[in-house]
């Protein structure tokens, strides 16, 4: 080559690369698609037609045509009132999801200011995994032959870009011949409010010959979390159970350390995955019969593996930033199964669905039926979790303050629960008064424990009192106390809902009013939140209110007691500060409650049930029962097996001197 023909080598090149460059910077050809995150993609959703580029049909699997090219187009956006929606034609699938009503769980700094996004509910957690996507389909043969082909990365033929309903088109080819074998229609109707979108898969078999084929449809891969280590992330399955309802919960943990978990129940409706306050499900149609098994597989959490996005340097307390692998592994996707179905030539099959995002409300979920509302849980026992957030709800609707209605139903389950508290303290009481008969007895017949024993019974029946007499109220009570833990952990009321602004802005989260510079020890965090210390002082006060016991070893246990509240300040520290609200409020009352019981006893003596009766007023005292309670058919019971040993023990004697 001469200097010439060099020369004008070397400036077609440039020309080449220079056009090359513009383009890519210009149109973004050549470039990888960019995905939006938690922090970046939240905010405008993409235009549609964004990232345009030729993408060939992979090697053995799909296009419209063999030898056809396909531009790739995502960000093609639909929305309502309710939900905003961003699908692509690779692999017909969703890209994320966006509830229009509803914020992060997280602040975005936008030019210098702390505000929350619109809540992306759904999206590509795991990079490249998107939702709503047929990810598998297998062709089966005669012989127990079956050949599985990935098609989430077939890129669609897109009938209609700016209408709804979104039409996309796509064709499996056959691996050896490279002819089209089976042919998909995705149709996206949105409707004009809800927070569903509807889609009909249609499969045709393209051949001059019966096909038989299944496939495996994934429904959200993933659900966006509250906390980075927030229970109830996971899956949910919903199936017919007799007449009714009824959801298996998986969690995301479960399937991290078992891996993938697959339910084949037959009476299967739909599935999906959840989070404490929201969901979004794959509900097949009401008469649907190609639901086989939903498999829950983990979903990992890019951003949080990779530090990026909401989930970057600095966002974790050390000890969670040294457990981001298993952090990361924290959600999960439902993929659903098909039944196998038979094709005849030309013959086409479709299956209707739709793809529902919602909050865990009851008034929301009953809409769409199928048992969807038991995904919300209202703690256990269920029924008295129900009636508690009755109640809430009832005091909102007049103080518009769930603040305020958690302090009013405190009220409430303290004056509901007044009778057993009293029971307990006035058993208490009265067992304090017969310790020194009790010492009496101990000194009387110290070495004979039978005598004792039944001493002791005989004079807890005479007094109407008996060991487990304050603690048998209090446990009564815990079913009430464990519904109301979980009711007010998850009820979708109290996610950012305020009390008083500028220390609790959201009674979901803790109430941190500053952060430190470092990290407090123990409790692995940064955070000072108030609640915690006043749940402490108020617990303090009310076991030195308790009565002191006469016995040495039962006073032991109250000084260990005493320390307790201490220990659950650690455990409950960056607990949701509507559950510490209400605890700190039930301890404060718990202490005027006490005050007033112990005024009320101040002078009590010790008498029998039938001496206190005879010393009320006529319509107080009323006719004293003659059953026995718990403790004196105890007292017969010990009395009796007492009587028939001594009997037999008086016949052996009687057998031996014989």
């Amino acid at each position: 080559m001469d200097k010439k023909s060099f020369i004008q080598f070397l400036l077609i090149s440039a020309v080449i690369l220079a056009v090359w460059y513009g383009a890519t910077m210009i149109f973004g050809i050549g470039r990888p698609p960019q995905r939006p995150g938690p922090g970046q993609g939240q905010r405008p959703a993409p235009t549609q037609g964004q990232d345009e580029t030729p993408v060939a049909p992979p090697d053995g699997i799909i296009g419209p045509a063999p030898a056809r090219q396909v531009l790739l187009k995502e960000g093609i956006v639909r929305e309502n009132g309710t939900l905003r929606a961003s699908f692509t034609n690779r692999g017909g699938a969703l890209e994320w999801v966006q509830l229009l009503n509803y914020r992060a769980p997280y602040f975005d700094d936008v030019e210098g200011e702390k505000t929350r996004p619109v809540l992306t509910l759904v999206r590509d957690f795991e990079t490249g995994r998107l939702s709503d996507v047929v990810e598998t389909v297998v062709f089966r043969r005669e012989g127990g032959f079956s050949e599985e082909v990935p098609t989430d990365d077939i890129v669609y033929e897109i009938k209609n870009t700016l209408s709804n309903p979104l039409v996309f088109e796509g064709v499996v080819l056959d691996s050896r011949t490279r002819e089209p074998k089976l042919r998909i229609r995705k149709t996206v109707t949105i409707p004009l409010d809800g927070y569903h979108f509807d889609v009909k898969l249609e499969f045709i078999n393209p051949t001059d010959e019966p096909l038989k084929f299944d496939f495996a449809l994934r429904g959200a891969a993933g659900i966006e979390q509250e906390m980075p280590k927030r229970p109830g992330v996971g899956t949910v399955v919903g199936y017919r159970d007799g007449d009714g309802y009824d959801v298996d919960h998986v969690p995301a943990t479960t399937v991290n350390k078992k891996g993938d978990r697959t339910n084949e129940n037959p009476q299967i409706l739909w599935a999906g995955a959840a989070n404490q306050y929201f969901v979004a499900i794959t509900s097949p149609s009401e008469h649907a019969d190609w639901l086989k098994s939903v498999v829950s597989r983990v979903v990992t959490d890019s951003e949080m593996l990779e530090r990026r996005g909401r989930w970057g340097e600095g966002t974790l307390a050390p000890k969670q930033d040294r457990s981001r692998p298993s952090l990361a592994r924290n959600k999960a996707t439902a993929v659903l199964h098909s039944v196998p179905r038979e094709l005849g030539p030309g013959a086409l099959l479709t299956h209707q669905y739709q793809f529902i995002c919602a909050p865990k409300m009851e008034s929301v979920l009953d809409e769409y039926g199928r048992g969807m509302s038991k995904t919300i849980r209202h703690g256990w026992p269920p029924s008295v979790g129900a009636v508690l957030l009755g109640i809430l709800r009832f005091f909102h609707r007049f103080t518009r303050n769930y603040g305020i209605a958690i302090l009013l139903m405190t009220v409430v389950v303290r004056l509901v629960l007044h009778p057993l508290t009293r029971k307990s303290q006035v058993g208490m009481r009265r067992m304090q008064l017969l310790q020194p008969k009790i010492t009496e007895l101990k000194r009387k017949y110290g070495d004979d424990r039978e005598r004792f024993t039944r001493e002791q019974m005989a004079l807890f029946k005479k007094y109407g009192a008996h060991p487990l007499g304050g603690c048998w109220p209090m446990l009564l009570q815990f079913p009430v106390l464990i519904a109301l833990f979980s009711t007010l952990r998850s009820a979708f009321e109290l996610r950012q809902a305020g009390f008083i602004p500028g220390w609790i802005d959201d009674l979901s989260q803790a109430d941190t009013i500053f952060r430190l510079p470092f990290y407090l020890p123990l409790i692995s965090t940064d955070a000072v939140n108030v609640l915690p210390f006043l749940f402490v002082t108020a617990s303090f006060v009310s076991q030195h209110m308790m009565p002191k016991p006469t016995d040495p070893q039962a006073q032991q246990q109250q000084k260990i007691m005493r320390w307790m509240p201490l220990f659950f300040a650690f455990i409950l520290y960056n607990y949701a500060s509507g559950l510490l609200l209400y605890w700190t409020t039930s301890t404060s009352i718990g202490i005027l409650e006490s005050w007033l019981i112990r005024r009320r006893m101040e002078g009590m003596e010790l008498k029998p049930p039938d001496d206190e009766a005879k010393g009320k007023k006529p319509w107080k005292a009323g006719r004293v029962p003659e059953k026995k309670g718990f403790f004196g058919k105890l007292v017969d019971a010990v009395d009796k097996q007492q009587s028939r040993s001594r009997q037999l023990s008086a016949g052996k004697k009687k057998r031996d001197r014989q």
